[in-house]
């Protein structure tokens, strides 16, 4: 019965733990190897379409970016003491700009990718 209890619980951790990690890593794992086209049907056309001096000749970059405004509690001091009191907070508000680039080889496969994040509203899979 203790091991049935102790599987259970690692299941449940291993679950929770591959939840939280939809990471852009996981995420790009699974775009890698498929063809650029299954992309652009899925995410339309891309922002941009180049190629880097950064990648081998031959490589281009799709480039997809997408900004949003967003809202968040920035905290910008305390009340009270240690027993009573706590924390002010401020309604701050801004743009989130995130690019999204997957390099494609010479035939058209998806072979790797980047994320710049500046907010909170990258697309993931």
């Amino acid at each position: 019965m203790r091991f049935s209890f102790q599987r259970a619980v690692l299941a449940g951790l291993c679950g929770a733990m591959l939840t939280a990690c939809t990471t852009w890593d996981v995420a790009l794992m699974r775009q890698k190897g498929r063809p650029v086209n299954d992309l652009v049907a899925e995410w339309g056309p891309p922002n941009k379409v180049y190629a880097s001096d950064d990648l081998p000749v031959g490589q281009l970059v799709y480039l997809y970016s997408t900004a949003d405004n967003v809202e968040w509690n920035e905290a910008v001091g305390s009340y009270g003491n240690n027993m009573y009191g706590g924390t002010i907070y401020q309604r701050r508000s801004g743009v989130a700009n995130c690019y999204t680039s997957f390099y494609v080889d010479e035939n058209g496969i998806i072979v790797g990718g980047n994320l710049e994040n500046e907010g909170v509203t990258c697309k993931m899979w």
